[in-house]
């Protein structure tokens, strides 16, 4: 075990653990205490930055709702909306998938959901619409007519400058995901792309995402 870990409140602490420390994750443990202060330094940050965020969530879900009830849709899984600090933490400083929390869009996330044969005109209606509230859309990526996964995902700002990710998706698309992501998380953890397992998880992925109607059709 490393010798020293950052405990709940964000401080350097000698780890008393002799195998597994069940007071911090395996990757906020470190050999040295220097190391765990550089990472205790930009996690704090990250915090804060987190914190603000996350403050603009409520005024993009009360304008998120008004759009959805307006045409005719919901929000599905508003208890999903903000992610976990944790996964922030291990994304931008753990992975390094990212620079810093201001590039990534699902700190707060929105899924949309519209039948498939309203799916269209209510995608476009919405866009619309929050482009009128003085949203920004900052990329749009259409998967309908691609293997794999289905769904349109935009990323958008607020006027704060408020990174958010919104998602549309019919009940088939939706489904299909959950059970798709499943699949995924397995797939993961598996380091060799050409084995015959992953190429395998990547065939009843596509299997699972074929059979969603598409809106477009």
């Amino acid at each position: 075990m490393r010798k020293f870990h950052i405990n709940l409140k964000g401080e350097v602490k000698p780890c008393p653990a002799q195998k597994q420390c069940r007071l911090s994750p395996l990757w906020e443990h470190f050999t040295t205490k220097e190391e765990a202060q550089i990472y205790a330094d930009k996690a704090n940050e990250l915090e804060q930055e987190y914190i603000y965020l996350t403050k603009n969530e409520p005024i993009i879900t009360a304008d998120l709702q008004d759009i959805m009830e307006a045409n005719g849709s919901r929000l599905e899984g508003l208890e999903y909306r903000v992610k976990a600090l944790s996964g922030v933490k291990e994304k931008v400083l753990v992975r390094k998938n990212v620079n810093s929390i201001n590039d990534l869009y699902d700190v707060v996330r929105y899924t949309s959901m519209f039948s498939t044969e309203e799916y269209k005109e209510g995608y476009n209606n919405v866009i619309k619409d929050l482009i009128n509230k003085n949203y920004q859309v900052i990329n749009i990526k259409n998967t309908w007519n691609n293997n794999g996964y289905k769904g349109i995902n935009c990323k958008l700002e607020n006027e704060n400058g408020v990174k958010f990710e919104l998602q549309f998706h019919t009940p088939e698309s939706l489904e299909a995901k959950e059970k798709a992501h499943r699949i995924y998380e397995e797939q993961r953890l598996i380091q060799d792309v050409n084995s015959l397992e992953f190429i395998k998880m990547d065939e009843d992925m596509n299997k699972i995402f074929n059979d969603v109607p598409n809106p477009f059709n």
